[in-house]
């Protein structure tokens, strides 16, 4: 491969044209810096390289087998700000990278951040001597293999750890404040946004300097609505910020003196009419942020609002195994009692159940989306221990009444932690007002932490139903003079219930596809034609 002088650093993507047809699509880094290869001997472990490495460079190695240390010697100077970056992940690594680095001593200066929204792991230092260090690349897992490879940039080079706000309005010009290392004390950049949003918008930002442009690339939203920022005090119920909709406020959850010295936990208060459907969600880890957040509807006094009232009706367990957060799929102990498109709650996370094999020792399937569960009104998927119970549950109005049947009963209220596919650690809620009036909105990290870097943007805004498509074969081959399918599939993930028509564009000569429709669907599912 020989990449032409005038690329521009970063991933590029390729494909191998063959005479049977083409290859599915990889990534490719180009880098800026002069590569330096791990030194490894025939057992697998890297030992330090023989020769201090001169930086900037990228370090390229793989983590062969399990427990293996790749380490690079080099030399620094006092108050050098250096950075270094991994980049596994979106070349296909399996490495869940950790950096470690040391002074000559071996004594631990810094290592890989706590906070990690992505695999990969940044580190930045300043040195505070001359000297010689050492950078220690591992899997934190402990694991390796062949799979297990990275690219490290490295040197005292500008990278963005963070800015204020994440994103812009659609066609305005944004003041954005920057920090980083090596991007100077005080640094704003102007954004003028792109003129119109639809759906997820994004937008690029790099900083530059004497030492070129920042190693990364920050993502900024996007959005159409306008746009304050939170104004504090507002960490109890009764010193909510009152907003009027639509608006997306930009905000931290940093530390507060305000609460007694508890976390920061903000609260805004919003008018709403009987049945009023509103979205309402936080763009925070998705664009970087460490924020893992919790929202809330609560009334004036800020007491919980009862969504709806779940009534069990029949029970099993979770078997053979623990269930992760992600797959939709479980094992039931036993499929008596339950049926296709019944709603099962397991733990605190609602699911729908989607299909039931005929075969004794199989899964049955839950609803998802990109092979992820998806969880309903406003739960979030969790893991479930082994034997953690399962209920056949019925969905009823909040103030529902019935004769007790000697299974629980549970009361969902108007809250949401993880939005489902496509939201990641992000909250997303779809509330719709019982009556008119005021109501309070309370945003926090689940986990009580806070930082000055602990971002994020809270859109409230009628609701925008919507859905996601997927198609395959992703890497669709057609024989001369044949054809081919393609399944298209959509996930009416927020609620579009319309006809999808689908068309395809920029066909080479002599290609044809004909049209297709996906029909109009119940608000929940997914729908598929070819």
């Amino acid at each position: 491969v020989t990449v032409a002088k005038d690329i521009d650093p970063g991933l590029h993507w390729f494909r191998i044209r063959t005479p049977l047809g083409t290859t599915n699509i990889m990534p490719f880094d180009v880098g800026a810096f002069p590569e330096v290869s791990s030194n490894e001997n025939s057992m697998g472990r890297a030992e330090t390289q023989p020769e201090s490495t001169s930086l900037p460079a990228t370090l390229v190695g793989t983590i062969a087998v399990p427990g293996q240390v790749d380490s690079y010697q080099f030399e620094g100077r006092a108050g050098e700000e250096l950075v270094f970056q991994v980049t596994a992940a979106p070349l296909g690594s399996m490495l869940e990278s950790q950096l470690i680095l040391r002074n000559e001593a071996g004594q631990e200066l810094a290592q890989s951040g706590e906070y990690l929204n992505r695999q990969d792991a940044v580190l930045t230092y300043k040195l505070p001597q001359a000297g010689k260090y050492t950078l220690s690349v591992t899997d934190r897992e402990k694991t390796g293999s062949a799979d297990h490879f990275y690219r490290v940039d490295a040197g005292p080079l500008p990278y963005i750890t963070h800015v204020f706000p994440l994103g812009v309005r659609a066609g305005e010009s944004t003041s954005i404040a920057v920090t980083g290392v090596n991007v100077g004390d005080s640094h704003e950049v102007k954004v003028d946004a792109p003129k119109s949003a639809q759906g997820w918008t994004t937008t690029p930002l790099k900083v530059k300097n004497d030492a070129g442009w920042s190693l990364n690339t920050v993502t900024l939203v996007v959005g159409k609505d306008p746009e304050i920022l939170e104004q504090e005090p507002n960490n109890l119920p009764s010193q909510a910020q009152t907003i009027s909709l639509p608006i997306t406020v930009n905000g931290h959850i940093t530390g507060s003196t305000e609460n007694s010295g508890a976390p920061d936990e903000d609260y805004f208060r919003f008018h709403a009419r009987k049945g009023e459907n509103l979205t309402i969600d936080v763009a925070a880890a998705r664009l970087g942020s460490p924020l893992d957040s919790e929202i809330e509807v609560l009334d004036t006094k800020g007491n919980s609002i009862q969504r709806a009232t779940l009534r069990c009706l029949n029970e099993t367990y979770v078997t053979l195994f623990d269930k992760d957060s992600l797959l939709p799929r479980i094992r039931l102990l036993s499929t008596s009692g339950f049926h296709e498109m019944d709603y099962l709650m397991i733990g605190d996370e609602l699911d729908q159940l989607t299909f039931i094999s005929d075969q004794p020792d199989a899964d049955v399937d839950l609803r998802g989306a990109d092979d992820l569960r998806w969880a309903f009104l406003g739960t979030s998927p969790d893991v479930h221990p082994l034997n953690t119970p399962i209920y056949k549950v019925q969905i009823l109005p909040p103030d529902a009444e019935f004769p007790p049947n000697g299974l629980p009963v549970y009361r969902l209220t108007w809250r949401n932690d993880d939005g489902g596919p496509g939201y990641g650690q992000d909250s997303r809620l779809d509330f719709v007002a019982p009556d008119d009036g005021d109501y309070v909105l309370h945003l926090k990290d689940v986990r009580g932490l806070e930082g000055k870097d602990f971002a994020y943007r809270l859109s409230l805004h009628d609701a925008d139903p919507d859905y996601r498509l997927t198609f395959e074969p992703k890497n669709p081959n057609i024989p001369q003079g044949g054809s081919t399918f393609i399944t298209v599939t959509a996930n009416r993930v927020r609620g579009y219930t319309g006809p999808i028509d689908l068309s395809v564009e920029g066909l080479s000569a002599g290609m044809m596809a004909s049209p297709a429709t996906i029909p109009g669907s119940p608000k929940i599912g997914r729908a598929s034609c070819r």
